[in-house]
């Protein structure tokens, strides 16, 4: 039996940004004046950040915000080069020093292309700071490979890190196989018998995922005592 996974202590859901952005790519600015005394709402300009048709993709879906210590807004989205769930897509990013008012070029985090042509399905990116040493990651999902690169059955989860602030990352990093390797641990104690006694009478065919996903939504920081961090 395959089960969807998530990144264990790094990550947990969130929920949608459906109160900081939208499919269509539009994502608040900081208020443009304090409310008043009086109790008056603050007002808020929008910014539009991706539009479905440019840089070559079909379509933007799936956003996501960081709003990192420093100041400095990261927007991260799917951009598809096709409409359907599962086509080919680039995990991708901007960013805006000035508080989400003008936003950088695109930049391509994980990449769809096999061969010269975009064929995997990378997709669901997720952003999440460090609060102690200030370095960020950039999750996201690989659907297939590139022998397989339509495998149904295949997904994998990758992070590049940033230790600058978000100016440079790091080559990408498959961070799923920690859990595969953990599956495998477990699946092998049920066989012995010598699993802790919640797992007892499982079945160990059921703990040998195969399919890990992160997100869509919001990652939050459960520990400030991760090594790898």
């Amino acid at each position: 039996m395959r089960r969807m996974s998530r990144i264990g202590a790094l990550m947990a859901l969130a929920g949608m940004l459906a109160a900081a952005s939208t499919v269509s790519g539009m994502v608040p600015i900081a208020p443009t004046a304090p409310a008043e005394a009086s109790g008056s709402a603050p007002s808020y300009d929008d910014s539009t950040v991706f539009v479905d048709g440019e840089n070559g993709y079909v379509k933007y879906i799936i956003p996501g915000i960081l709003a990192a210590s420093d100041g400095r807004v990261f927007a991260y989205t799917d951009g598809r080069y096709d409409d359907a769930d599962g086509s080919p897509s680039d995990a991708i990013m901007k960013v805006s020093d000035d508080g989400g008012e003008t936003w950088g070029s695109l930049e391509v985090m994980g990449s769809s292309d096999v061969s010269g042509v975009p064929t995997l399905n990378v997709t669901q990116p997720s952003m999440v700071q460090d609060r102690v040493s200030g370095r960020i990651f950039y999750f996201y999902t690989v659907r297939g490979t590139a022998a397989s690169p339509t495998d149904p059955t295949l997904a994998q989860i990758y992070v590049r890190l940033s230790s600058d602030g978000g100016d440079t990352f790091g080559t990408p990093s498959l961070v799923s196989d920690v859990l595969a390797d953990a599956d495998a641990d477990l699946q092998a104690a049920i066989t012995a018998n010598t699993a802790p006694s919640e797992f007892a009478g499982e079945n160990a065919a059921d703990y040998g995922r195969e399919f890990f996903v992160v997100g869509p939504g919001s990652p939050i920081q459960l520990s400030s005592s991760y090594a790898g961090a």
